[in-house]
């Protein structure tokens, strides 16, 4: 691969390594085309489609994403124009293939252009630059860079020193305190705050700028003191919708749901987040009364919803309940489901071309792409209703586009796409998927299971069964090693030390010379617990090994008791796990961990040694996956031990 750019706008180095990006002028000004010349050439996007993504920076907004057409390709080189408006400060280029999968956006690090005036850098440009890396960064999809906002804010105060007392860059200053545990940097911004506090006439901006701020810097409890004066003194502000709506959702009984609802409606708020409240409120009862099967209620609630995103997804939540959410349940309520599911499906389809609801950050290729997933994904569950009600045709036209989508990756949903297409097409057309599926690894039990009956009813042989799925098998397994292999790293020990369900402590030392999979989880997440079932059968494949142990980390939990709200999960399922309470979600950030469910695997040193986020809904891969990591880790162990 060729070199990376290395543009140094706030940094300390202007070393060129590859010129990947040019701009002409290199020194773009605010309203002023700029030429850009991207070469693709060894690089992620060589063989696409080029487009490009430019984002205004605006100190204090979310950043403004243009869609750019690039033009002239001659041999893996594109060129496009764009105007930066009077408003931008800065400039973010990304560039990507024609649906976002692919993008090129300096591995993650951004190619960033501060904007000029005459000749000169313009006031917030660095401080943009800043924000974006920082607080903005999961929007332009970047990698956090602490010290480079660091010192992008230390150039921007040289420039302008007023900018010391501007809340958005406190903010921002804020959140690098925090990252970087700068003492001082964390004292400069609280003292903001305990101005805005003791400040006599200060209004309800200033007040949530100061919550913001100690936020952003980890100071909670100050974030919440401010937060309730605020929605004391303005009960129609940000603060008080806020109050309102965690009110709302911390309720348990439904009739206070309803009453808190209709005492929210009565508030005359202008705000925009008065509405996005008032919709949150209404999906969480029209989800309700959906799957209690009250349909009255639903259309209610969703009348109160104008967002097309919010209620598609709210009508498919409900239809998922009422399908009874697998192919062998009995629907609560096929018919109304099935309604609200094609309707989800609607919404999106125009959706996707009206892009009402796109955020101004995202491009118009990731937005759609978004759609397209959202719409994927509600084909599945309509398909399995189309199923339940007996339409063969369209429960495999929309699951197909459900595993198309999801590139036959899903489980689950290639799982059920090998039913519907047994039903609709015959066992004999459905043969050569399961094998494909078989040969690449990807099979589930059911869809093993599926291949046998259809085998041995066309074959009648057993043996011949036996023999080709074994072959099959073979190569399966003898690739998905290989895989495994070269994704093991080595990484040195995090050390850790929790109480567990039975009061027992337990730590990295204590697990010295075993096999440790640590499975970081909560009892909200999903996938987490769709997960479950493989890892049951994966703990009881090692429960007389004692040198290889499963540790299940329950972390961020949203509930008051979070081992009794664990203890009641596990004990409702069945499952027989030694879950540590990550109570202060200290293991899971010593991690880096940024989603689950999580699995690290350590070996008999402690060394972190192989990693896996996700669920893709295939129990037996999962156990597969485990079982050959644990092995290598313990062969590994047994040669060191007989090595000269």
């Amino acid at each position: 691969m060729k070199n990376i750019l290395l543009i140094s706008f706030c940094l300390l180095s202007n070393i060129i390594l590859a010129q990947v990006v040019t701009l002409s002028p290199p020194s773009p000004e605010v309203g002023k085309a700029v030429k850009i010349m991207y070469d693709a050439n060894g690089g992620p996007l060589q063989n696409h489609e080029v487009q490009a993504v430019v984002y205004e920076l605006v100190f204090g907004s979310d950043p403004i994403a243009y869609d750019v057409a690039l033009q002239d390709k001659s041999q893996g080189t594109y060129t496009a124009s764009f105007t930066p408006t009077k408003d931008a400060d800065a400039l973010l280029i990304r560039f990507i293939n024609d649906d976002e999968s692919v993008a090129d956006a300096n591995d993650k690090m951004g190619y960033f252009y501060k904007l000029h005036s005459n000749g000169k850098v313009i006031n917030n440009s660095n401080a943009a630059i800043a924000e974006t890396v920082t607080i903005h960064r999961r929007k332009v999809i970047i990698e956090e860079q602490t010290e480079t906002a660091k010192i992008c804010l230390r150039d921007e105060l040289k420039l302008n020193p007023k900018i010391a007392d501007n809340p958005d860059y406190l903010m921002t200053k804020a959140l690098i305190a925090r990252a970087t545990s700068d003492d001082d940097m964390y004292a400069s911004v609280m003292q903001y705050v305990d101005k805005a506090q003791a400040k006599a006439n200060a209004n309800e901006t200033e007040l949530m700028d100061a919550a913001q701020i100690a936020f952003y810097a980890g100071n909670r409890g100050t974030y919440e003191k401010i937060s309730g004066t605020t929605a004391a003194a303005y009960p129609e502000g940000k603060a008080a919708i806020r109050k309102k709506l965690d009110a709302f959702h911390a309720l348990k009984d439904i009739t206070l749901k309803e009453k808190a609802i209709a005492e929210y409606e009565k508030m005359s708020s202008s705000d925009p987040q008065y509405q996005i409240g008032l919709e949150s409120m209404a999906s969480n009862l029209a989800t309700y009364y959906g799957q209690k099967n009250n349909a009255e209620k639903l259309i209610m609630y969703a009348a109160k919803i104008k967002s097309p995103t919010t209620k598609a997804s709210m009508y498919n939540n409900v239809a998922w309940t009422l399908s009874g959410e697998s192919i062998d349940a009995t629907p609560i309520n096929a018919k109304l489901a099935e309604e609200i599911s094609k309707e989800s499906l609607n919404l999106i389809a125009a959706e996707k071309t009206a892009m009402t609801m796109k955020p101004v950050f995202q491009s118009k290729a990731r937005y759609g792409n978004n759609m397209s997933y959202n719409y994927a994904m509600y084909s599945d569950t309509y398909a399995l209703l189309a199923h339940h009600l007996g339409m063969k045709e369209d429960a495999l036209k929309y699951q197909t586009l459900a595993v198309e989508a999801y590139d036959y990756k899903d489980g689950d949903m290639n799982t059920r796409y090998a039913i519907y297409m047994e039903e609709a097409k015959g066992g004999q057309a459905t043969m050569p998927f399961l094998e494909k599926m078989i040969v690449g690894g990807n099979a589930s039990t059911g869809m093993k299971s599926q291949y046998e009956r259809i085998f041995k009813s066309d074959m009648d042989a057993d043996m011949a069964y036996e023999k080709v799925l074994i072959l099959l098998e073979k190569e399966a397994k003898a690739k998905h090693i290989e895989a495994i292999k070269e994704s093991l790293f080595v990484e040195a020990p995090k050390d850790f030390a929790l109480v567990n369900l039975d009061g027992e402590n337990v730590s990295l030392d204590s697990m010295k010379g075993k096999v440790v999979v640590l499975d970081f989880w909560a009892t909200w997440c999903g996938p987490c617990k769709a997960s479950f079932p493989g890892m049951q059968n994966a703990v009881d494949k090692y429960a007389d090994n004692p040198l290889v142990e499963f540790l299940f980390i329950d972390t961020w939990e949203r509930v008051d008791n979070k081992e009794t709200n664990a203890k009641e999960f596990l004990e409702s399922k069945g499952y027989r796990f030694n879950v540590l309470m990550d109570n202060e979600n200290k293991m899971v950030q010593s991690f880096g961990i940024s989603g689950i469910p999580t699995k690290y695997i350590l070996d008999q040193s402690g060394q972190l040694r192989y990693k896996s986020v996700g669920y893709d809904g295939n129990d037996a891969k999962l156990v597969d996956e485990l079982s050959i990591v644990i092995d290598v880790l313990l062969g590994e162990q047994d040669r060191a031990s007989i090595e000269p």
